[in-house]
């Protein structure tokens, strides 16, 4: 081959090359650092630098130098330098600034070639844009020393760990180095012997697994720095070579101590609740009266034994037919059949309806004939949301059954009325009665048992409300608590609904601001009352028929008279009679065309028979668009009236009856006291909430209060607790227990043995129970005040505050609370009142 044949297949080869260089997506380069110009720049150049081969040759050599981030731009000329020196070659990566200012991470791999003839020195290579991969590296090395969790590589053969993230520090109190310096046998030295042999075990389950890649998660003690055992939950994942042998475990480590402790606190709280529930239980299974409680579905979640009784038994639900009710009962009134939507539980599910008293004729699960009274009301959450409901239901046969004997008696023996009729009334009047007596005996069990357990489940709750030591606890004490609150809520007003105790207490004036209050609160009916107090001189069923007419009447006026005002007049007239008056400006009605069962409908015959049975009389005037007054007059035979007490504490005002100790002017025998009110709720960081029903006329100054509560005595402050309920005695010396300062020396369970233990104790506080049999708290309290006027007594009762108030206040206490508020106002309270030795 001639000469001309040998440069003519070399230039084809170099043509070739060219080609192949020039297809690469690689950047392709050749720099003459004599001349500081570019030799060669590749097409693909501009798509990874962002300039064209002329914009990069218009730059030079130097110039390119100068897109280079400043960071890596030393780095960079340094690299050259060493390689001008030394020969070779090497890979850099640096960011590199495009056009629109972005950087992007480049790979440059390059070297240094001589040309022979001159010796003039070149720099070839390649550039390729890496900026996907060097951020991805960025993310996963931030991820590796910002993890919560230690990640490990631990190298089966040697035993040693190959890599450990930074975490390990906080983790397992060990830096990367230490751990990494450990041989395997001075790693499990630290395990807690219990768990050696169990991790061990699942290393060699793991390492003999026949998966490609098995995996497997441990629990064990570890003896972090300090000596202290910590639990650890460790996940891995085994590695194999090609061979498909073992060599390595990676995985994350993470400290599981906080959850194992919560774990077990919430076991023991899950023991807790299981145990007050099934006393809960077996309180609601001592009621006289059949309980259902069913949740947001409508399923009944539980219900005790007096249910099975008056129904006899329970109803099989998986043979019922969808939609069927699966206890039978009838309207009485219209005789129509209760479907399932229609029970007092089921409305109050879907509505929030309130039922009560509401008649019904059932027939028990043994083909009995039975009729009820069947209450109901929703259980509502902290957003007043509800979340369940509760029904009751009051066996009424036998009444019902004296009631068809009555009427039958009234049909056959007609000829005989007027002979009769005394009997008759009497007969009317014993079973008003006897309705009155089980509307008592019910609230009173209510009051004594149900109350008292609810209380008592409180304090316990709040106990553990303030040692909760994360959000979750605390988040479902605060439910629990909300619940418990939402249920002494609604036992006190179904309580007053079947027999408010200010009628019994205070008399039948009282009464009738009650109801005025609770009418307007529940109905929206505003209803002035103008009563003349006979205070308790007027008989109990008196009382009790004037009261239940009263309210029936502004039943009706709430139902039909559509207005939002009435007015409520009692008075004596002359001959001896009382006079109720209840009238109205609503549409009224024509009383020519009013029958019979209009009369049934309004409720008014009832009320006329009731009132005719005790030989008295009822007025009915209304006619359309005039409004509606009826008046009802019975013969009144006072009794004689109870000797008045004379008041043991000066600083109360005798018109306050739910207020508490406004300020008392000085003397010089004893400084003035300041006000304390009755509060529910736990106490801010200045001092107690003051609930609007409850207000003082002059509250203690927000200024004058500590800033976060009062400071310790110097001495225990000494509390007696005097309880008819030992659960609730128990809840508050667990109160007591956990607050400095304060000590429990007594406890006692009625009257008497709180006076004996007073007056052997000698305690700062007596924390006494309104209500209890044998000597009462009022009695017990104006004992021990009179005794002792050192001794500061505070009443705690189911009831809030009225007349028991009122009551505790003149015999000498100093306070007064319900059992169902805010331990944490009890315990501000005992403080403030410790303070005070005058």
């Amino acid at each position: 081959m001639n000469i001309r044949d040998q440069v003519a297949e070399k230039n084809e080869t170099a043509v070739q090359i060219k080609q192949l260089l020039e297809q690469s997506d690689d950047g392709l380069y050749v720099a003459n650092l004599q001349t500081n110009q570019w030799e060669y720049l590749s097409p693909a150049i501009e798509a990874v630098t962002g300039f064209s081969p002329d914009e990069l040759n218009a730059m030079g050599v130097e110039g390119v130098r100068e897109r280079i981030h400043p960071e890596d731009r030393e780095r960079y000329i340094a690299g050259i330098h060493k390689m001008l020196e030394q020969g070779g070659s090497e890979i850099v990566e640096y960011r590199w600034q495009r056009k629109d200012g972005t950087y992007h991470w480049l790979n440059n791999n390059r070297r240094i070639i001589r040309v022979e003839q001159d010796q003039i020195p070149l720099l070839t290579g390649t550039v390729r844009d890496v900026t996907e991969r060097k951020e991805a590296e960025i993310l996963l090395q931030e991820v590796l020393e910002n993890s919560r969790d230690m990640i490990f590589r631990r190298n089966i053969a040697t035993g040693r760990y190959d890599y450990v993230s930074p975490s390990s520090t906080t983790t397992i109190g060990f830096t990367p180095e230490e751990l990494m310096s450990m041989n395997f046998d001075e790693v499990m030295a630290h395990f807690h012997p219990d768990d050696v042999e169990r991790f061990l075990e699942h290393n060699r389950a793991l390492e003999s697994s026949p998966e490609a890649h098995p995996t497997d998660t441990v629990e064990f003690r570890w003896k972090a720095k300090g000596g202290v055992y910590r639990w650890y939950s460790i996940s891995r994942r085994l590695m194999r070579d090609a061979a498909g042998q073992p060599i390595a475990h990676v995985g994350t480590l993470r400290d599981i101590t906080e959850q194992k402790r919560v774990e077990q606190e919430r076991e023991e709280l899950l023991h807790r609740l299981q145990v007050e529930r099934a006393e809960l239980e077996g309180v609601l299974d001592a009621l006289p009266v059949g309980v259902h409680i069913a949740d947001m579905s409508g399923r009944v979640i539980h219900h005790n034994h007096a249910v099975e009784e008056i129904w006899g038994g329970v109803p099989n639900l998986t043979e019922m037919p969808e939609g069927e009710a699966p206890y039978k009962a009838w309207q009485c009134d219209t005789g129509e059949r209760v479907q399932a939507t229609e029970w007092g539980l089921s409305r109050a599910i879907a509505y929030g309806e309130v039922t009560r008293a509401e008649e019904l004729a059932i027939e028990t699960c043994d083909g009995r004939r039975k009729t009820i009274l069947n209450y109901a009301r929703p259980i509502r959450d902290e957003n007043g949301q509800p979340v369940g409901a509760v029904a009751v239901n009051v066996d009424i046969t036998e009444q019902k059954e004296a009631e068809r004997r009555l009427q039958e008696l009234n049909d056959t023996l007609e000829q005989r009325v007027a002979e009769r009729t005394e009997q008759l009334r009497a007969m009317a009047a014993e079973l008003t009665q006897t309705e009155e007596r089980e509307r008592r005996t019910l609230a009173q069990n209510l009051h004594d048992h149900l109350q008292q357990l609810l209380a008592a489940a409180r304090i316990s709750v709040n106990i553990m409300q303030s040692r909760a030591e994360d959000e979750l606890q605390a988040e479902g004490l605060n439910q629990v608590d909300a619940l418990l609150g939402e249920s002494i809520s609604e036992t006190r007003s179904l309580t007053a609904e079947l027999s408010p105790t200010v009628l019994y207490d205070a008399g039948l004036a009282p009464g009738l601001q009650w109801l005025g209050e609770r009418m307007q609160k529940q109905h929206g009916l505003k209803v002035t009352v103008d009563a003349e107090d006979l205070g308790n001189r007027a008989p109990e069923e008196l009382r009790v028929v004037l009261f239940r007419a009263a309210r029936e009447l502004l039943f009706n006026v709430v139902k039909h008279a559509q207005v939002d005002q009435a007015e409520v007049r009692m008075r004596r007239v002359p001959g001896g009679e009382i006079e109720l008056q209840v009238s109205d400006n609503g549409v009224g009605f024509d009383l020519a065309k009013l029958s019979r069962p209009i009369e049934e409908g309004f409720g008014l015959f009832s009320i006329r028979e009731r009132i005719e049975s005790m030989g008295g009389r009822m007025e009915v005037e209304s006619a359309p668009g005039q409004g509606t007054r009826v008046t009802l007059r019975l013969p009144l035979r006072l009794e004689e009236a109870p000797p008045k007490r004379e008041r043991k504490v000066p600083f109360f005002r005798e018109e306050e009856a739910t207020e508490l100790f406004p300020e008392e002017k000085p003397t010089e025998a004893r400084p003035p006291l300041p006000e304390i009110e009755i509060v529910e709720g736990p106490p801010p960081e200045e001092a107690p909430p003051q609930p609007e029903a409850v207000a003082p006329e002059e509250a203690v100054p927000p200024e004058e209060r500590p800033a976060e509560g009062p400071p310790e005595p110097e001495k225990p402050v000494r509390v007696l607790l005097v309880d008819d309920h030992q659960i609730v005695r128990q809840g508050l010396v667990h109160l007591l227990a956990d607050e400095t300062g304060i000590e429990v020396v007594g406890e006692a369970g009625d009257g008497k043995g709180a006076v004996a233990l007073a007056r052997m104790m000698q305690p700062d506080v007596v924390l006494m129970d309104v209500s209890m049999p044998g000597m009462d708290g009022v009695e017990a309290t104006r004992r021990i005040t009179s005794e002792m006027p050192q001794t500061k007594v505070i009443g705690l009762s189911m009831h809030e505050g009225g007349e028991m108030a009122r009551k505790m206040r003149e015999a000498g206490a100093v306070d007064y609370m319900p059992k169902g508020g805010d331990p944490a106002t009890l315990v501000w309270a005992i403080r403030q009142w410790a303070k005070r030795k005058d």
